[in-house]
């Protein structure tokens, strides 16, 4: 059940998701806010749901493709308004509520097991990432910005993502437990309190962007990073001493092609580098990098 209020008498709105037998599947709990329409985005890979919003209004949801579904609620006047989807909702594979004033516990998002593409960004989402643990199939999950807990150990089974989101939330554990997500292209761990060492990026080859800036990652170990051409990276204010942010830019230096075309920030808390940090810094920028680092 998710509770969003009315913008013309800010009352609450009850959410709730159940499958067809009404047991939940997810419940949302009461938040304070301001808005007078309720938009939900669902794709079903086969069948339909029905939305009823609570106040005489129902929508049919179906299609493989997401869709927009909206309910305003000006006219309803006050009150508290219990909306229930039912149907097929086992069949639901992307659902995307954002930058909505609600509150939801994904604990009951594990049980969505067909689900691809989960979006609940700048919610007021909370429960344990432990929930997405047998979500095999996702290949985008952005809760970023909410009040999520729990060790990223449990995402690492999720091979098939390429977008993972998790800035401004206070997951933790190592960043080793990702090395496995080969096929990711983003990763944003900005703020978490995710830690270890950034060498344990290095077999994530497919990165077009990653953000581990001012998380718990404070470690550079030399080694061999891949060629991150075309690549924004931002680890900002780690803490990294001037022989770790030294050998990772003589590290990326010897790794990149030209043109390299990408965006480095190693600035922030981070120590200036040495001469041979700033030679491989000036090397880069010769390929076409911007790069950024303390001074």
């Amino acid at each position: 059940m998710f509770s969003i209020r009315n913008q013309l008498h800010n009352e609450p709105i009850t959410v709730r998701l159940m499958v067809a037998t009404n047991e939940p599947i997810i419940q949302f709990s009461n938040d304070q806010s301001s808005l007078n329409t309720t938009d939900i985005y669902l794709a079903i890979s086969s069948g339909s749901c029905t939305i009823d919003w609570g106040d005489g209004n129902t929508t049919a949801a179906t299609g493989a493709s997401s869709t927009k579904y909206s309910n305003d609620y000006t006219a309803a006047g006050t009150g508290t308004y219990n909306i229930v989807i039912y149907g097929r909702t086992k069949n639901i594979t992307d659902f995307r509520c954002f930058n909505e004033p609600i509150s939801i516990d994904i604990a009951q998002f594990r049980r969505l097991t067909n689900l691809t593409y989960l979006y609940l960004f700048g919610d007021s989402t909370t429960g344990d990432i432990a929930n997405f643990s047998g979500l095999t199939l996702l290949t985008y999950l952005d809760i970023s910005d909410n009040s999520i807990t729990g060790d990223i150990a449990n995402l690492s089974e999720l091979t098939s993502l390429t977008r993972l989101s998790l800035y401004g939330t206070s997951v933790s554990g190592d960043i080793t437990n990702l090395s496995g997500l080969t096929s990711l292209t983003y990763l944003d761990l900005y703020g978490t309190s995710v830690s270890g060492d950034i060498t344990n990026l290095s077999g994530l080859t497919s990165l077009t962007y990653s953000d581990i800036s001012s998380s718990s990652i404070d470690t550079y170990t030399q080694g061999t990073l891949p060629d991150w051409e075309g690549t924004a990276i931002y680890i900002q204010d780690l803490g990294l001493d001037v022989t770790e942010v030294s050998d990772f830019l003589v590290d990326l230096d010897n790794a990149t092609g030209s043109p390299g075309n990408g965006t480095l920030n190693i600035s922030g808390t981070n120590a200036i580098p040495n001469a041979a940090g700033l030679t491989a810094k000036g090397n880069l920028e010769g390929k076409g990098w911007t790069v950024t680092v303390s001074t």
